[in-house]
């Protein structure tokens, strides 16, 4: 898929993108171990760049659209899971505001799949206007010319620019530098209910921020492999937006999938470098 250029008309809140993904058993209970995947293997594209060994600066102008994708694929047949979740790091110069947004990006566009990048602005990274079997999960600090939705708004959106379901959680100020979001993502495609949870530390809330059925598994749409990656945007105002920490895991009836990539240690103090912790069942 070769890149889009065009721009869409009102910016979004900035925020920076980062997955951590969490291993899990086939029926996702019991203990789970989160891994991370090195920033530095993953193909990057649009105006991202490595800032260091494990941060990626996905923003820092105005008008400008960025992806970073994990290059190898998962297997995700019937029944596969995955839990993930990503850290990220935004500032705003005055007198600008935050702009525009971030999306995690599930996809399968084949060999072009590392390449995904769609429009800059409210496109952060990831509409495009047009049909491809991605699904992402939106985080918008301004209102989003594409979508509609108002300012401060998490939203599981198509490539088409439709918001599928969304919430307005009244997203905390974005943080400054060495302070971090969280945003964690839970899905089983037994039941297709797809978990988020975001949070303004780096500990996992124990309520989602949204929950919702997908009108269509992501073993049928994304064709039984997936692509992982973060997409962000900037418009007639802009941030810094730089992803921090990036791990996943999948999980399916022949057990875990993971790419081969080895672990790194974080660039910054995380209150974990590997978290076990105890799963519920989805869709309880």
């Amino acid at each position: 898929m070769k890149p889009l250029k065009q721009r869409s008309l009102l910016p979004i809140g900035p925020s920076l993108c980062l997955s951590l993904i969490l291993s899990s058993t086939t029926a996702l209970y019991g203990a789970s171990v989160a891994t991370q995947i090195p920033l530095n293997s993953f193909q990057l594209n649009g105006s991202a760049h490595l800032t260091g060994a494990n941060s990626i600066t996905l923003t820092n102008e105005y008008y400008q659209a960025a992806s970073a994708f994990v290059p190898t694929p998962f297997p995700f047949p019937a029944g596969a899971s995955f839990l993930a979740c990503f850290y990220y790091e935004a500032q705003t110069p005055e007198p600008d505001i935050p702009a525009d947004g971030l999306a995690f990006v599930v996809e399968n566009l084949g060999p072009d799949s590392p390449a995904y990048l769609g429009l800059s602005g409210s496109g952060m990274g990831f509409f495009t206007l047009s049909y491809y079997p991605a699904i992402a999960v939106t985080l918008d600090y301004f209102p989003n010319a594409i979508t509609g939705s108002p300012a401060g708004t998490i939203a599981v959106a198509t490539t088409e620019g439709v918001d599928l379901v969304q919430t307005v959680p009244n997203l905390p100020v974005l943080p400054g530098a060495g302070l971090l979001r969280g945003v964690w993502i839970e899905y089983n495609d037994t039941t297709q209910r797809l978990n988020v949870y975001y949070g303004s530390t780096t500990f996992q809330p124990g309520m989602p921020t949204l929950s919702t059925v997908l009108p269509t598994g992501l073993s049928t749409m994304l064709g039984g492999q997936v692509y992982f990656g973060v997409t962000a945007g900037t418009g007639a105002n802009y941030s810094i937006q730089q992803l921090k920490y990036f791990s996943v895991a999948v999980s399916n009836a022949q057990g875990l999938e993971t790419p081969s990539v080895r672990p790194a240690q974080p660039d910054f103090a995380s209150p974990v470098d590997q978290i076990t912790r105890r799963l519920r069942p989805l869709g309880k």
